[in-house]
């Protein structure tokens, strides 16, 4: 997973070779159609992009746990886990861990705050 984002923060390039054009990771920062609907699954609109990535920079709609600017990507995952990629600059994040700690679901009060 933090390759992948790696490849989004670097423009399209991984390892020196050109995978995606910049043009085209640019595309991942627009917002998908109906945006601001509720989603089917859990119920809260969730503010994604055409590619499927969730979309930094967004009050109230992006996660405090990503930059707050419009040039992030980023995919929240079980437990707790993260990764984003900071296309302004070329930055990228994957928290990944082996701890499925279920309760975190069920917690009342988010456990993190703002970076």
């Amino acid at each position: 997973m933090a390759r992948v984002f790696v490849l989004l923060a670097q423009g399209g390039e991984l390892d020196g070779v050109r995978i995606l054009s910049k043009d085209c990771i640019k595309t991942f920062t627009e917002p998908r159609e109906g945006v601001r609907d509720l989603d089917k699954v859990i119920l809260i609109p969730v503010w994604c992009g055409k590619a499927g990535y969730f979309l930094g920079g967004q009050p109230g709609a992006s996660s405090p746990l990503v930059l707050n600017h419009p040039d992030v990507l980023y995919s929240p995952g079980a437990g707790g886990s993260y990764a984003w990629a900071d296309l302004r600059d070329n930055v990228s994040v994957a928290i990944c861990h082996n701890n499925l700690d279920m309760g975190i679901i069920f917690e009342p009060e988010p456990m993190y705050g703002p970076i």
